[in-house]
């Protein structure tokens, strides 16, 4: 299946090409495509905060606690925010399925990093955001798509945001399953920390922080100006 095949969730929305013409010059270009993933994600979970804007925070967190620059938290949390924006072009009925999904729509899934890397491409100051956008879903051990980097040929900013994704989605509900508590989302990670997945040291710092702060499992609203900013 080749990324130029695919059309964006119903017919309601334009093309990838369509949609990379229209933001092409377009200053507000970021808050565009953030209203594109509120509207997705509120699609699927009908709930009064995204998931998008949860890893943000919790990506500015973990930058924080390892001492990015202030720059590099700045680029961090707008490319956590849109690391999933590829997920606009495919079916939304895929994210709401309950049942486990098949081959085919792994497959489809699969592609999201990419497709958000080909809108990304064709906005000129959003650039900066493509490492964040296009690795989030590789692995420390090489086991992530879609390239099969590992360890430090994966950008630091894309192993955060790999790791706190995770996270996130283990203790939100989904359609799918029902969410996890800290405890359980960290033993879970431990394990796939012990499996290679994650980088050692941010997966320590992460644990540290989550458990100095009852603010991971506090599913209170998120003020997407916070993380627009």
């Amino acid at each position: 299946m080749r990324i130029e095949e695919l059309h964006l969730i119903d017919n309601s929305m334009p093309s990838l090409l369509e949609l990379a013409n229209y933001l092409h010059q377009k200053k507000d270009a970021f808050e565009l495509l953030t209203k594109f993933m509120q509207q997705l994600e509120m699609s699927i979970n009908k709930t009064s905060f995204t998931h998008s804007a949860r890893v943000a925070l919790l990506a500015e967190t973990l930058g924080t606690a390892v001492n990015l620059s202030a720059n590099e938290l700045y680029l961090l949390k707008r490319s956590a925010y849109l690391h999933d924006i590829g997920k606009i072009f495919l079916p939304v009925k895929l994210f709401q399925k309950k049942e486990e999904l098949n081959a085919k729509e792994w497959k489809m899934i699969r592609l999201h990093p990419e497709l958000g890397a080909s809108l990304i491409r064709q906005i000129p100051h959003l650039k900066p955001l493509l490492a964040g956008i296009l690795f989030h879903h590789e692995r420390y051990n090489g086991s992530g798509y879609p390239f099969g980097l590992s360890e430090q040929q994966i950008p630091l900013i894309s192993r955060i945001i790999g790791l706190v994704d995770c996270f996130e989605a283990l203790i939100a509900p989904r359609p799918y399953h029902t969410p996890l508590t800290l405890q359980q989302a960290l033993s879970t990670m431990e394990k796939q920390k012990n499996q290679g997945l994650w980088d050692p040291y941010l997966f320590e710092v992460f644990v540290e922080i989550t458990t100095d702060s009852d603010y991971f499992v506090d599913k209170r609203p998120v003020d997407i100006n916070l993380v627009k900013n």
